[in-house]
């Protein structure tokens, strides 16, 4: 079943080229850096927060924790409130934390412009001797 792209996520495929991103062709992407995380991992069409009692909060938490405890190095990008509030579950002595307004279309243009949050993370893995992440643009 196809499910059409979520705002928040088009609204980073129109953000990369405000921050002078470029298309990227080729492998060199590193999967270990470049995952996603949502606090809610479902919810009903068109109904945000519907499945925020989920449980969701819980898993998510557990995962941050895991990989801030067994990891280290990792840039955690917190895009918006409920992200921001995770920010207490990463051992900063370890890794780098970056922050700033969600994506979305209602405030992206409170912070998230101009953040230029992946070209400081590849700055971060560059000067850590990691390879930088291969930003690439996919078509929504």
């Amino acid at each position: 079943m196809f499910v059409k792209s979520p705002l928040p996520k088009l609204q980073l495929y129109e953000t990369a080229p405000v921050l002078k991103f470029v298309k990227l062709t080729g492998s060199g992407a590193n999967p270990e850096v470049t995952s996603g995380l949502n606090a809610a991992l479902t919810v009903r069409a068109n109904e945000p927060f519907s499945h925020a009692n989920f449980g969701w909060a819980d898993f998510t938490n557990a995962v941050i924790q895991k990989i801030s405890d067994e990891k280290k190095g990792i840039v955690f990008l917190l895009w918006g409130k409920f992200a921001q509030e995770k920010q207490s579950l990463v051992d900063e002595t370890k890794h780098v934390v970056l922050k700033a307004a969600h994506p979305s279309p209602f405030s992206a243009d409170k912070g998230f412009f101009g953040c230029k949050h992946f070209s400081k993370t590849n700055d971060i893995l560059v000067k850590q001797g990691s390879a930088p992440v291969d930003w690439k643009l996919l078509t929504p």
